[in-house]
């Protein structure tokens, strides 16, 4: 997740080196893909998110059970 995060960010910024540049051409393409990739990403963060949420509830059930 963070990786494709670090992508995504690097994509975009190299997207403002192709506008500088006056490589119109491109970056429609390269910005399309940072887009994607920091979509993947934020989904990825929520799934992971959902699923430490489960495994801590899981865990508050065995406490509960040592605290009784």
């Amino acid at each position: 997740m963070q990786l494709i995060g670090i992508g995504a960010m690097v994509s975009a910024a190299f997207t403002m080196y192709l506008i500088y540049n006056g490589f119109t051409h491109l970056v429609h393409t390269v910005f399309g893909i940072s887009l994607i990739m920091m979509l993947i990403s934020l989904t990825l963060c929520a799934v992971e998110v959902y699923l430490s949420n489960k495994a801590l509830l899981i865990l508050l059930k065995d406490i509960e059970h040592l605290v009784r």
